[in-house]
């Protein structure tokens, strides 16, 4: 596998965040053409660069296109990945197989925070 290039990377909006005192914040909504991506493993990754970042601040919910699946999505400590967890995983006993890792297989779309 190879992490995730430009050539699945598609903006549909992008916008401004942020006040005259404080650091603008560059909000993009993205859809991403997933295989087996999402994780911090290299050759599963999402980084920040692939997504116009420099580092990534804040991730979001994304559907897939068939609006069968959420992911929630953030970045890793570095803030260098776009990291996803499949909601679906999540339980009250079993909240390590949440993450989702290099699994995710599909189109989805959501919203991604940070700075160019």
């Amino acid at each position: 596998m190879a992490d995730l290039t430009v050539a699945g990377v598609t903006i549909e909006r992008a916008w401004t965040e942020g006040g005259t005192s404080g650091k603008e914040v560059s909000c993009r909504q993205f859809t991403l053409v997933l295989t087996a991506a999402g994780g911090t493993t290299a050759g599963f990754q999402i980084t920040a660069a692939v997504l116009g970042f420099q580092k990534i601040e804040q991730g979001g919910m994304f559907v897939t296109s068939t609006d069968s699946d959420l992911y929630f999505a953030g970045p890793n400590y570095a803030g260098t990945l776009l990291v996803f967890a499949d909601a679906e995983n999540i339980t009250a006993t079993n909240h390590s197989n949440a993450f989702a890792g290099a699994g995710i297989t599909a189109t989805v779309r959501g919203v991604v925070k940070g700075y160019l």
